[in-house]
């Protein structure tokens, strides 16, 4: 009676640990796969207001300083998470929140054709910034999620905010200076020096990688060009890079500085890189980013700030450094000084 008990109880237990087992197995096979979260990237319903203007649809987010739209709604958050931290990083330096813009993102081809040229309404928005973005599929989707990449979005934008707010400043000196008459034409922009709207967009964009390209000049300070060249450079001069131009615009299209379209897919890397012999436009910049970064570590961000405003209204650099309280006044001895802060940088 003992036995029978015994083997009924174990017949009993034996669907039980089979069950178990095939569960077991059935868990270590779908491990070896995705999930359907990892290969889908959920968009919540919430995101972006459906606007219709005239015969254009898009669905939109607001911020304080930006309006972006876009006609897919899984590209807005990774958008809006770039300019988000731009404009702190605008804040930072100039302790108000940006001027107000408006940002199209406009999906492209992973093989860079023309962009679907869909009609943006424009009233009321005079400063429109568009940005490409190459949606990827399929295996790439599952790297690269939106494929919205930060440096897309953040230099454009910040290139706008720094744009507008350098010619509010210039134009404000040529009224100061009874000269306006000249046109606003002639007059927006034109005291903006090369050197500070480059290390402006470099440092509050934050590509290419302030400190990296900081740490690049250090170890080529045989190639540092004297500041009072770097301040008299135009801001032609300031160009993107042989390897950067032309990147990121659709074939058949120019950039900015005219160069040739070369595909639309954006760069893998959340840095651009900076050549070993860093010479031409990649040198100035890198330069230019080395002196403000050096002012903001000194005198703060606020004064870097400051600066870029008061260089752009007409002020010479020289006379502006009688307002630091930390960095040298003398020109000469502030160059010094700088240069040993940049050794010091590639040190560390």
């Amino acid at each position: 009676m003992h036995t029978n008990t015994s083997m009924t109880r174990r017949t009993a237990l034996l669907p039980a640990t089979l069950l178990l087992g095939a569960l077991s197995g059935c868990a270590a096979f779908s491990s070896r796969f995705p999930s359907h979260d990892e290969v889908f990237i959920p968009v919540p319903l919430t995101v972006g207001e459906l606007r219709v203007e005239g015969t254009d649809t898009a669905y939109v987010l607001t911020g304080p300083g930006y309006e972006l739209r876009s006609k897919d709604r899984s590209l807005l958050t990774d958008a809006q998470s770039a300019i988000d931290r731009t404009e702190a990083s605008f804040a930072r330096y100039f302790v108000t929140e940006p001027p107000k813009i408006r940002v199209v993102l406009k999906l492209v081809s992973r093989k860079g054709p023309r962009p679907d040229s869909a009609a943006v309404a424009a009233t009321n928005w005079p400063h429109t910034v568009t940005v490409f973005v190459w949606k990827p599929e399929g295996r790439d989707r599952e790297m690269m999620g939106s494929g919205v990449r930060d440096e897309a979005v953040s230099l454009p934008v910040a290139r706008a905010w720094l744009a507008i707010i350098t010619d509010s400043a210039a134009r404000a000196n040529a009224r100061t200076r009874l000269i306006s008459d000249t046109g606003p034409d002639t007059i927006a922009g034109a005291s903006a020096p090369g050197w500070i709207q480059s290390a402006m967009t470099t440092l509050i964009a934050g590509s290419p990688d302030p400190d990296f390209l900081i740490t690049a000049l250090a170890k080529h300070p045989d190639r540092m060009v004297p500041l009072r060249t770097l301040f008299a450079a135009s801001q032609q001069e300031f160009g993107r890079s042989r390897d950067e131009r032309g990147r990121g615009v659709p074939n058949g299209q120019t950039d900015e500085m005219g160069a040739p379209g070369r595909g639309t897919r954006p760069s893998m890397g959340r840095t651009s890189r900076v050549s070993a012999d860093l010479t031409g436009p990649m040198l100035l910049n890198a330069e230019a980013t080395s002196v403000a970064a050096y002012l903001g570590a000194r005198e703060g961000r606020p004064f870097v700030g400051h600066l870029a405003l008061a260089l752009s209204g007409g002020a010479r650099f020289v006379d502006l450094l009688g307002e630091a309280r930390v960095v040298q006044h003398d020109f000469d001895a502030f160059e010094r000084d700088w240069k040993a802060w940049v050794a010091d940088q590639g040190n560390r």
